[in-house]
């Protein structure tokens, strides 16, 4: 009866849909490091270790991700699913568009019509460093951020005249156990969030471009991966041909993060200037600080850099990447890293190699640097 009632709906979406699109895309990326070395700082110079190992920017060997859409007249579907090896994942969600200037998404969606802007792209991962976020200047719409115990919630596009966007995401909030009059408590399982959480977990923000000049910014997102419950505010300068720049301020509300006196604000910076088919030179930095180091649990200044400039060489592109994560204020706690790359396009896919080398301070000892030499090879792939 069960597979019945499937076929039957199934049938009826068919017929129903007559003239319903479908479409689907594909997106890889694949790391493999035949060689890499690492001088332990923990040990005596003349008794550094070194160790061969595979590894890969994520700590997996490869990803796949892919969707599939359909969409009808007024409602839609979107499968997306992604295969990490050796585990597999899959989120979807539907949507409903009743006029050009409203769409409601239900499930696990994205919207990222504000979000900050493509950052670098070379092999700093394997570098030790992760200033490259484009979260940390402006964040997407996102229902499958910090979601426990359930995934999944509601975006609403809202876009009234041209170049004005307004949007919420509604995620699934939790709350702590509940009790009786006894102080018992009586959790049910999963615990039910309060509405009062769902909407503090929640993400608003509306945004308009300015043309000829930028995107202006600003919104309020409950969960989000650079800082939770936290106001944000961005620029992005399309004004000045060839040059991107975006700008970001973030600034957390949340009692755990202020108490604790750890870092609250953060600033982000996303520079990149194109030479024609010279190439490209990418820069991005972020700052966070508002906290106290001094403090037991607390945190000093942080600041992040990376500069990636990468030049066609005609056969190829040639990529350099350069930066250093540090505490202000505290000893021993500066990172360096940097690599050098030839990146070849091969119709819609990109095979890079490179060196990359990582200097971090020793955890045992960190007076001391840990220096880690890779020899990635990554091939990328995409068809959208």
């Amino acid at each position: 009866m069960k597979k019945f009632f499937i076929a039957l709906l199934a049938f009826a979406l068919i017929a129903g849909n007559a003239f319903a699109e479908f479409s689907t895309g594909f997106w890889g990326r694949a790391d493999f490091v035949p060689l890499q070395l690492k001088a332990d700082g923990y040990t005596d110079d003349s008794d550094d270790s070194t160790t061969g190992a595979f590894s890969s920017i994520w700590g997996v060997t490869a990803e796949l991700e892919g969707y599939f859409a359909w969409s009808g007249e007024k409602i839609g579907a979107v499968a997306n699913f992604a295969f990490f090896t050796p585990a597999i994942a899959g989120l979807g969600y539907l949507w409903w568009k009743p006029i050009d200037q409203f769409k409601l998404d239900i499930g696990a969606a994205r919207w990222a019509a504000l979000r900050g802007p493509d950052t670098v792209d070379s092999f700093q991962g394997f570098t030790g460093l992760g200033v490259g976020d484009t979260e940390k200047i402006f964040p997407r719409f996102d229902t499958n951020t910090g979601n426990t115990p359930t995934k999944g919630g509601a975006i609403l596009e809202i876009t009234p005249i041209p170049n004005l966007f307004i949007g919420a995401a509604i995620v699934n909030g939790t709350r702590g156990a509940l009790k009786d009059e006894n102080g018992t408590e009586i959790t049910p399982a999963p615990p039910v969030p309060e509405l009062a959480d769902v909407y503090k977990a929640s993400q608003y923000a509306v945004g308009y471009n300015i043309d000829g000049i930028g995107l202006v910014r600003a919104g309020y997102f409950g969960t989000m991966a650079a800082l939770p419950e936290s106001i944000v505010a961005a620029f992005k300068l399309t004004a000045v041909e060839a040059l991107g720049l975006d700008l970001g301020f973030t600034y957390s509300t949340n009692e755990a993060i202020t108490d604790a006196k750890k870092n609250n604000i953060l600033i982000g910076l996303a520079v990149n200037y194109s030479i024609g088919e010279t190439g490209v030179v990418n820069f991005y930095t972020n700052a966070k600080f508002g906290g106290d180091g001094d403090v037991a649990g607390g945190e000093h200044p942080h600041l992040g850099v990376y500069l990636n400039p990468e030049i066609n060489v005609g056969f190829a592109n040639v990529g350099l990447g350069a930066g250093l994560e540090t505490s202000l204020g505290a000893d021993n706690s500066s990172k360096f890293g940097g690599d050098l790359y030839l990146a070849k396009a091969v119709g819609g896919s990109v095979i890079k190699g490179g060196l990359a080398v990582a200097l971090a301070p020793d955890t045992a000892k960190p007076e001391n640097l840990d220096i880690t030499f890779s020899l990635p090879i990554q091939i990328t792939a995409s068809i959208w």
